[in-house]
């Protein structure tokens, strides 16, 4: 089964993970959904996948440890950097200049979004399944919920809710947090 499902930018693919191989990713036409193309390049699983801001690459995490940063056009083509073990999510800044990664060991890291390049690494001190960032903050969530100052690199831990929370998402400009959680595994 696909078990995550984005749109390029302009709606032209689908992109997904899943399937025959959970650790590659397959892009579909939207319209007729014949497949275009197959994206190996991790070693495990995909845990998570991203459109950048500007349509023309994907980032996806997996449990093998690894974040990559796919350029789809004019040429695929892979950069891929080590982002600590079991990576759980990813999420791409509103303004596409950063990319962020948690977890399930609390480590949270961002990315600049060109070239993959460390540019903050802590740890959260909670197991960590979501994320989602803007220019000024990351927010990270599992089994506890923070938001980190991009300026200050200050960590503000929140009272999370009842259960994980497994989902979180910002809208496109930076207004609102929405998260979503479960109560199992409490």
């Amino acid at each position: 089964p696909v078990i995550g499902l984005q749109h390029s930018e302009d709606g032209a693919l689908l992109i997904g993970y899943g399937g025959d191989s959970r650790a590659q990713l397959t892009a579909w036409d939207a319209t007729t959904l014949e497949l275009v193309q197959r994206y190996p390049g991790h070693a495990q699983r995909v845990s998570s996948l991203a459109v950048h801001p500007k349509g023309s690459a994907l980032v996806t995490s997996s449990r093998d440890g690894s974040v990559l940063r796919w350029d789809l056009w004019p040429k695929a083509s892979v950069l891929r950097r080590a982002a600590g073990a079991n990576g759980m999510d990813l999420g791409v800044s509103t303004d596409g200049q950063s990319v962020a990664s948690v977890d399930a060991q609390g480590v949270a890291r961002i990315w600049s979004g060109e070239d993959l390049e460390l540019e903050w690494e802590g740890m959260l001190g909670s197991r960590l399944f979501c994320c989602a960032l803007t220019p000024s903050h990351l927010y990270a969530a599992g089994e506890g919920l923070f938001r980190v100052d991009r300026a200050t690199d200050e960590v503000v831990p929140f009272p999370a809710p009842e259960g994980r929370v497994a989902s979180l998402h910002v809208d496109p400009k930076g207004r609102w947090l929405l998260g979503g959680s479960h109560p199992w595994g409490r």
